[in-house]
């Protein structure tokens, strides 16, 4: 996984030794409760700093840093609490296929690995740590909405790819298990919006 995060990223700042014209930088943000009377409450975070190159009008790179979490809490004689957190490095290549007025239509390619941890605590249990590794490649259609020449918001949502996870419980190779998807993945959950200022 190191071997190919390293190669990755000799990659990217290869292309982006040669960009001469022009760089954006932005990202999103975003915080959600949820509250289940009598229930389960939890709170998740996420925040996704993004920064690009154009090689040319229609083609560029970049790269997502991605940072989320997420507490639960489930509010019984237990006390039982569940924190997830992760993050994600992913450089991407970008081409502008079509356009029309201040919307510009684009497809990204990404390839992304990162990891995380999940921690279990709960007064009846002893606590416990599930550390996980995660890569993925993925191909993301987008449109990009300009404000002006310096401002433009643009949206994506993730149509195929393949992503794989390897969890290791209390960090006991024993108890490692990894899940490989491969498919078809549009929907909300892999919708991204964000802000961006060009220079």
């Amino acid at each position: 996984m190191r071997k190919v995060g390293i190669i990755t990223l000799l990659v990217f700042l290869g292309f982006t030794s040669q960009a001469q014209i022009g760089m954006w930088t932005g990202g999103n943000v975003g915080f959600m409760t949820n509250n289940v009377k009598d229930g389960s409450s939890s709170s998740s975070y996420v925040f996704g700093p993004q920064v690009g190159f154009m090689l040319g009008e229609k083609a560029g790179v970049g790269i997502n840093l991605n940072f989320n979490g997420t507490t639960t809490n489930q509010n019984n004689d237990d006390n039982d609490k569940t924190v997830m957190s992760g993050w994600t490095v992913e450089p991407f290549f970008r081409y502008y296929f079509a356009g029309t007025g201040d919307f510009s239509f684009f497809g990204d390619a990404k390839i992304g690995f990162g990891g995380g941890n999940t921690k279990m605590t709960s007064d009846s249990d002893p606590e416990t740590e599930s550390p996980y590794s995660n890569f993925g490649i993925n191909l993301a259609p987008g449109v990009h909405w300009w404000f002006n020449e310096s401002w433009s918001m643009n949206a994506s949502v993730g149509v195929l790819g393949y992503n794989s996870q390897t969890d290791n419980t209390d960090r006991d190779e024993e108890f490692q298990t990894t899940t490989n998807s491969f498919g078809l993945m549009a929907g909300f959950n892999t919708l991204d919006i964000g802000l961006y200022w060009h220079f």
